[in-house]
């Protein structure tokens, strides 16, 4: 290459793309908050997210189609929970579909409607316009109605509304002008023309339904900026969300997500209309087509389970999580063949043709001791949340650690479960026992209280702690009684 060559070469700029969106990053934050020890899992479902933000994914079919394998309890479905509320600010903002409910045949019906004679038929009718939209599971407007109410909150849907309104009252204005034209000619010729005088009766009665009609539209355009100013958007009757939705998705997409909980379960008909969904994006249902082409097509499934549990060494027993002595290295060997078995045993459970359209198989991990403590700490402190944001008891709760590992100890006996025992553990232990402090009325427990949970033996037992007055003067540490 001679020296002119080499001063015409480009220059290039290394790019980094590791980093993620701000947008992306922070909804990854907010699944790592929710979802312990599933790193891995969770970064594969924001690639997703920002390939779907970026508008680079296929238009022609759902936005991503993945299937979560693994143990039970380790935060499959939490996924779909947790997007839900970073997407459409629900956690239970998603369609779930139970396919242990789907295990004969002519169950799969009950998602598309079935044929007229049989039980479960929904057809639209004179008295029911809106019946297919209303009761089958999948139709578009029951997919939808997630993003529609999040839009509705946001205020974005009321923009496209009152664009919509002032383009209603913009037509019916030149429609009013032009009747007022021909009522104007039709009154000239009235005096001696009974069909003129006629036509404008007519025009006169024509032009007030116009008003009218004018004069409803404004109202109740008026009265939905009313709702959503008021935060009043849940308690919309559905028959006006149905046709916001109609109103609006001519003009805009709407995005969902769809859980296909327990797949194994479901029956081989089932199973081919997700064949159809993952393909082409779209099914039929009732007497129209459902469009899945912006939706997050989840799968959950616990093949592979006793396979993982074989490589790490656990017992059979242990399929939600495995003791802090066998836990193995996070390491990307490690997850490999955890992937390799897991894979393995989905491709004797499901045909090729179904593996081959699935985006992405994702595998969770059993949890560590490590990772159902740090479970442990979350769930206490959804528990403190919703209890000082909700205003049911103005009350902190504390545990101490001999507490918080004989809760982690017995969970373990129930391991089949996962983190699931942990938050049901809690909640007996706090709700059941602080619902009867509170029903004895003695004034034991009050507003800004801190309570402890402590081990007494074989038990759990609640402890208080209060301050004398002299201990608040001179900023002692508190005494604790046992309650």
């Amino acid at each position: 290459m001679t020296s002119k060559e080499k001063k015409r070469a480009p220059k290039f700029l290394k790019l980094d793309f590791g980093e993620l969106s701000p947008e992306t990053r922070e909804i990854l934050n907010v699944c790592q908050r929710y979802i312990k020890g599933q790193n891995r899992a969770l970064e594969y479902v924001v690639d997703a997210l920002e390939v779907f933000k970026a508008g680079m994914r296929n238009p022609e079919k759902p936005i991503s189609v993945m299937a979560f394998l693994g143990p039970s309890g380790v935060g499959k479905t939490r996924v779909s929970e947790v997007l839900a509320k970073c997407l459409f600010g629900n956690f239970n903002a998603f369609t779930k579909v139970r396919c242990a409910e789907y295990n004969h045949g002519h169950e799969a019906s009950r998602l598309t409607g079935a044929p007229p004679g049989f039980i479960g038929h929904v057809k639209n009718s004179p008295e029911d316009p809106w019946a297919e939209q209303k009761y089958l599971p999948f139709s578009q407007f029951n997919l939808d109605r997630f993003d529609l109410l999040q839009k509705l909150r946001t205020g974005e849907l009321i923009n496209i509304l009152s664009v919509n309104n002032t383009s209603d009252q913009i037509n019916l204005a030149k429609l009013k002008t032009e009747m007022e034209k021909k009522l104007e000619e039709s009154n000239k010729r009235a005096a001696y023309d009974a069909e003129a005088k006629k036509s404008a009766e007519i025009l006169k009665k024509a032009i007030l339904k116009i008003e009218k009609v004018a004069r409803n539209h404004n109202e109740y355009y008026q009265w939905l900026v009313e709702c959503t100013k008021n935060n009043q958007v849940e308690s919309l009757p559905i028959e006006t969300l149905l046709d916001i939705h109609k109103t609006c998705s001519e003009l805009m997409k709407f995005n969902s997500i769809i859980l296909f909980d327990e797949i194994e379960k479901a029956h081989p008909d089932f199973r081919k209309h997700l064949l159809e969904i993952m393909d082409r994006g779209v099914l039929g249902v009732g007497s129209g087509v459902t469009s899945f082409r912006n939706s997050f097509i989840f799968m959950t499934s616990n093949v592979g389970s006793d396979e993982i549990a074989a490589l790490l060494g656990m017992k059979k027993a242990n399929l939600g999580f495995y003791p802090a002595t066998e836990a193995p290295r996070d390491s990307a060997l490690l997850d490999k063949e955890i992937f390799k078995v897991a894979n393995a045993a989905a491709e004797k459970e499901f045909k090729p043709e179904f593996l081959g359209r699935i985006d992405k198989i994702v595998v969770f991990r059993p949890l560590s001791r490590e990772t159902m403590s740090e479970i442990f700490d979350l769930e206490l402190d959804l528990f403190n949340e919703r209890n000082l944001t909700q205003g049911i008891l103005g009350i902190i709760v504390r545990f101490t650690e001999a507490a918080k590992n004989f809760i982690l100890d017995g969970a373990m006996k129930y391991n089949s479960y996962g983190a699931r025992m942990i938050e049901k553990r809690l909640d007996r232990i706090l709700k059941v026992g602080l619902a009867r402090l509170v029903n004895q009325k003695k004034g034991l427990i009050v507003n800004g209280d801190v309570l402890w949970v402590d081990r007494d033996g074989e038990e759990l037992i609640f402890k208080k702690e209060i301050f004398e007055k002299d201990q608040l003067a001179g900023g002692d540490s508190p005494v604790i009684i046992k309650l």
